[in-house]
């Protein structure tokens, strides 16, 4: 998850990402914990957005089309 973000992926690459992760077994608990640790990682405001916009959506709290776990 790191790598999609800081290469600084657009959000419909971000929910692809994602989606892979689910489908492969990825908790939404666990990507949590990754986004959490790499916030406090985050090298400026720009990235740390990024990444509570990421947070949002493996919450749930988006869209319907990026939704990637059910609730």
């Amino acid at each position: 998850m790191e790598e999609v973000i800081m290469a600084g992926h657009n959000l419909r690459e971000i929910v692809s990402a994602l989606r892979q992760y689910q489908r492969r077994g990825v908790t939404r608990q666990e990507i949590q914990l990754a986004l959490e640790a790499l916030r406090d990682q985050a090298r400026d405001e720009a990235m740390e957005d990024r990444i509570l916009e990421v947070m949002d959506i493996v919450s749930g709290f988006c869209s319907q089309e990026n939704t990637v776990w059910d609730s």
